[in-house]
């Protein structure tokens, strides 16, 4: 009794040979890049168009993303910084650009010193609803008329 990979192969016919042969490298060359490049997916580089800090992380194991690696590791944020640029150019991504009617203070002031997805409106008393009424003036201020 023959073992079944073996009777596997014997059943593949003479003219089908190529194609299994081809099949076999193409699953191989998949599992071996995939091996190759898992480490690559451990991190996570972010780097903010407006002020050009880079922030590194490694996911393996800093997953809360609280250890920022980019000061450390140079190399790697130039590396990261060269495929980003060659990839953006290579899809003709529309990049950003900074507003020069940026007003950092107010930015602080909406988004840093307010954070109103933690408001509970049922458990907050009247001086937090105050300040989330200011806050919400500020926002509509912004708006175009």
């Amino acid at each position: 009794m023959q073992p079944k990979l073996l009777g596997a192969i014997g059943a593949v016919r003479r003219e089908e040979w190529p194609f299994a042969l081809l099949m076999f490298t193409y699953v191989f060359l998949v599992i071996a890049t995939f091996w190759i490049l898992k480490p690559l997916k451990k991190s996570l580089f972010i780097e903010h168009y407006d002020t050009g800090v880079a922030e590194l992380y490694d996911l393996a194991t800093d997953r809360g993303e609280t250890n920022n690696l980019a000061g450390r590791q140079s190399a790697r944020v130039a590396d990261f910084r060269q495929l980003h640029a060659l990839w953006l150019a290579e899809m003709e991504a529309q990049t950003n650009a900074p507003n020069p009617n940026f007003q950092s203070e107010l930015w602080k002031n909406l988004y840093e010193n307010v954070d109103v997805s933690r408001h509970i409106p049922t458990r907050t008393g009247a001086a937090q609803h105050e300040r989330l009424q200011a806050w919400r003036r500020e926002m509509n201020a912004v708006l175009p008329k």
